[in-house]
């Protein structure tokens, strides 16, 4: 990256990291043999999000 005021090269770092637990509960339904219906009434859940960024430069 070469402008008026910095010669020279810049570094990106990025990191995301995602973590997920969860259940549901509900009713499924089988109708024939190549249809099924699902009915979800209930979906707790747990996630966690990690975001790292950096960023350097070298001249």
């Amino acid at each position: 990256m070469n402008t008026s005021s910095f010669a020279g090269n810049v570094g990106k770092d990025l990191i995301l990291s995602i973590h997920t637990v969860g259940v549901q509960l509900g009713y499924q339904f089988i109708f024939w043999k190549r249809l099924a219906v699902d009915f979800i009434m209930f979906g707790p859940g747990v996630g966690m999000y990690n975001l790292k960024a950096g960023i350097n430069t070298e001249s």
